[in-house]
Parts: C-alpha cells; sequence; structure tokens
C-alpha cells in the first residue's frame, strides 16, 4: 500500500494499525515473518468500512483470530491481517424452555465459551474446552473432538463480506468434515453465530470437561510451539496412528520436530522456520503414501 491508502485506512478504525508486524508473535506456532497490516476492528461497521476499501484497491486479507491451526510463510504476508476485538467478543443468551441460544462474537475464545457454558449448566459445547482459536475460526473449520462438533449445535451464522452483511440459518449453510460452506459467496467472514445448547446439571458437565481435558493433556502437546493437528484424519483412519506406524515420531527437520506425543502435532522446538515445517510436511506426506497409499490432506492453512 502507498501511503495515501494507509492514511485513508487508518481512518476507518479506532484503533492503531500496526504496520510491518512480526506474526511470529501472534500466532501459537511461533512462525511467520511481518504482516503489511495488522489491522484491529472492533465492530460490525469498522469491519464493513475496511472489507470494502479492501474490495476496491485489491488488497489481500486474512483473518488472523488467536493464530492457532495457521502457519505464516517466512517472507510474511503482503496483505491485512484482521483480528476481531471489541464487539466481537461479547455474549448473548435466550432462553426457550429447556433449551438456551447462546449469540457469541466470532472473535471469542472458543475454549472460554465452552467454560462459560458449563458453568452456566449448558450442555452441548463440552466438547470444545481446551480447544485453542476463536468462535469463527471454529465455525470455519467446522472444529470438533470427543464425537461433537459445531455443526451439531449452530443455529445460525452472520457473515460480513464487501458492502453485504446476512444472518445464515444452520439449514443455509454446508458443513462437511473441517468446513463450512454458503452458497454463493467465498469472501466472507464469520462475525458471531448461535448455539442451541441444553440445560444440564454443572457438575456433571465440569466432570466431563476435565475428563476431556485430562485425555488432551495426556496425549497432545501443550498449544505453544504448535498449530494443532497438521493433517486431516482420512476417512476411517487416524492421521495420526498412519504417521506413527511410518515410525515419523521425533523426525526433525531444522528445528520442527513431528511430535513424541501425538504424531498428527508438528512443534517447533525453538527456532523452527516456516518452510523446515512445510518441508517436514512433504516429507509425512511421502512416507504415509508410500506406506499406506493415503495422501494426507493438510488441516493447517498456511499463509
Amino acid at each position: 500500500m502507498d501511503s495515501k491508502c494507509k492514511n485513508i485506512l487508518q481512518t476507518l478504525l479506532s484503533t492503531s494499525i500496526q504496520w510491518d508486524c512480526p506474526l511470529s508473535a501472534h500466532t501459537s506456532f511461533g512462525i511467520g515473518g511481518p504482516v503489511e497490516a495488522l489491522v484491529k476492528v472492533m465492530n460490525v461497521d469498522e469491519l464493513m468500512q475496511v472489507m470494502e476499501f479492501v474490495s476496491e484497491h485489491k488488497i489481500s486479507w486474512r483473518v488472523i483470530g488467536r493464530g492457532t491451526n495457521i502457519l505464516v510463510n517466512d517472507k510474511g504476508f503482503n496483505g491485512l491481517a484482521l483480528v476481531l476485538a471489541g464487539d466481537f467478543k461479547d455474549y448473548s443468551f435466550d432462553e426457550y424452555g429447556e433449551t438456551t441460544d447462546v449469540k457469541v462474537g466470532a472473535g471469542a475464545a472458543l475454549s472460554r465459551l465452552s467454560s462459560l457454558c458449563i458453568e452456566r449448566g449448558l450442555a452441548g459445547i463440552e466438547f470444545a474446552m481446551g480447544i485453542p482459536g476463536t468462535v469463527g475460526g471454529a465455525v470455519l473449520m467446522n472444529a470438533g473432538a470427543w464425537g461433537g462438533a459445531i455443526a451439531d449445535i449452530l443455529q445460525g451464522v452472520e457473515l460480513v463480506s464487501a458492502g453485504n452483511i446476512r444472518e445464515y440459518t444452520r439449514e443455509e449453510v454446508q458443513f462437511g468434515y473441517r468446513s463450512f460452506n454458503v452458497a454463493g459467496d467465498t469472501q466472507f467472514i464469520v462475525t458471531s453465530a448461535v448455539f442451541r445448547l441444553s440445560k444440564a446439571d454443572p457438575q456433571r458437565l465440569r466432570q466431563i470437561s476435565m475428563e476431556y481435558q485430562h485425555k488432551r493433556k495426556k496425549s497432545q502437546p501443550p498449544g505453544r510451539g504448535c498449530a494443532g493437528s497438521i493433517f486431516k484424519n482420512p476417512e476411517g483412519a487416524s492421521a495420526g496412528r498412519l504417521i506413527e506406524e511410518c515410525g515419523l515420531k521425533g523426525e526433525k527437520i531444522g528445528d520442527a520436530e513431528v511430535s513424541t506425543q501425538h504424531a498428527n502435532f508438528i512443534v517447533n522446538k525453538g527456532q523452527a522456520t516456516a518452510e523446515d515445517v512445510l518441508q517436514l510436511m512433504e516429507k509425512i506426506q511421502e512416507e504415509v503414501h508410500r506406506k499406506h497409499g493415503v495422501l494426507l490432506e493438510p488441516e493447517v492453512h498456511v499463509w
């Protein structure tokens, strides 16, 4: 962007833009070069103005959320990294007999939402306890664990694109394994979602949540220094098991290592680069394909 574009963009926002901001400090992997502009938007009006601006000026953009499940190129990203803050972290609860609709902003932490609902005795989202990332990212990925998924509880979603804001019902969206789609639009941002939950005993929900967290801590590395599952599970199989059967636990390229706890995680041991991770991912894909005839599909998003 030239200086004129930069000045115009800043006038659309109530917070200061961080220019040439290193994304390694904003991702769970701790990897990534600078983004041209790290932009924090506080409400839907600001977001719509920014989306119109980037559309008009043909500027690339991504939503960074909490920086999980992404791998940023070592050279960085030439465009905008959008952070949903302010109003995008709000919650509201509407009771309907034995069910409650929870409307939550896309910038809210998914694990925090799960914890809050458990304390209120609302069942259906306890599977998300311990899953990093935001509600918006969870919707786009149809995040799930322990037999539950976002698709099971979603009632509606609000999407913003350039010059347009629209609410969709559950019947109007298409969920797949780690995927979300709406007809006729590909350049949109999830701004809020409504989840329908049922009343339950908070103590029982806390017990279930603790069991899930114990299993997660026992089988998976801590969140910092990794980006969650690297590959999607092939139909009828476990990516982690296929990788482990290839003897790749502990395999390293540079400072990137296949986790010794869970083979479908790659860990930054300190100074790993994006290129280290990408080369290790390619090696895993080659070995799994050679041994099992399965081509693993990345779950992590590469910028």
